[in-house]
């Protein structure tokens, strides 16, 4: 029964290491929280923290570089505000109905199917 539970925490530390490294978080050292406190906190916390970066990687409005300049200018400029450049029109509705990402339902879903592994196996082995 030892050896099962200790598999069993082992094996979600394990799991709570891979989500955090998949969100850019330190996966060792969410698999050390998780091996010291508890498995269901480290994986709480690489679950449900927003992956490293996320808020500074999407502006607020679309963006574009201008071709002249390649400064930063927005979607739907006619002008490039740097240079006075005359810029092509663009399909706004089309570039900002671009797919979102959303990673952090399927590393639900890998950790809970790794769970179920390692209980199988934990199962298995101890008879």
């Amino acid at each position: 029964m030892f050896v099962e539970i200790l598999l069993l925490w082992l094996g979600l530390s394990v799991v709570a290491g891979i989500v955090a490294a998949s969100k850019g978080r330190s996966g060792f050292g969410y698999f050390l929280l998780s091996l010291v406190l508890s498995p269901l906190i480290g994986l709480l916390l690489a679950a449900l923290l927003p992956r490293v970066g996320a808020a500074q990687a999407q502006p607020a409005e679309p963006t574009r570089k201008c071709p002249e300049c390649a400064e930063t200018v927005l979607l739907a400029a006619k002008k490039c505000k740097h240079c006075g450049a005359e810029l092509p029109p663009v399909d706004v509705a089309a570039q900002a109905a671009a797919p979102v990402d959303r990673g952090g339902a399927s590393n639900i879903l890998i950790a809970i199917t790794a769970m179920a592994f390692i209980v199988l196996l934990a199962k298995s082995c101890g008879g």
